[in-house]
């Protein structure tokens, strides 16, 4: 389970389905409003991503990948 917090964006029209339904006490439409509207977002935020910023790649990773095996020349052989 995922242990941080999702945003979800509501839009106008959403925000009134979801008061409508706490009023009418509507268990389907809100259920509706959950697998439509909620779901989907938090399922792209919780989507493994294969894209991270350099601050959060381990130490000793590079963001142009790792260093070419043999002994270090002082170039580096993708500056070429």
């Amino acid at each position: 389970m995922a242990e941080r917090n999702v945003p979800i964006t509501l839009t106008a029209p959403d925000v009134q389905r979801v008061l409508r339904a706490v009023l009418d006490r509507d268990g389907g439409e809100a259920l509706d409003i959950l697998e439509k509207v909620v779901k989907p977002q938090v399922e792209r935020a919780l989507a493994p991503s294969h894209c991270r910023p350099a601050f959060e790649l381990a130490e000793g990773q590079s963001v142009i990948g790792p260093p070419p095996p043999g002994p270090p020349t002082g170039k580096d052989p993708r500056d070429a």
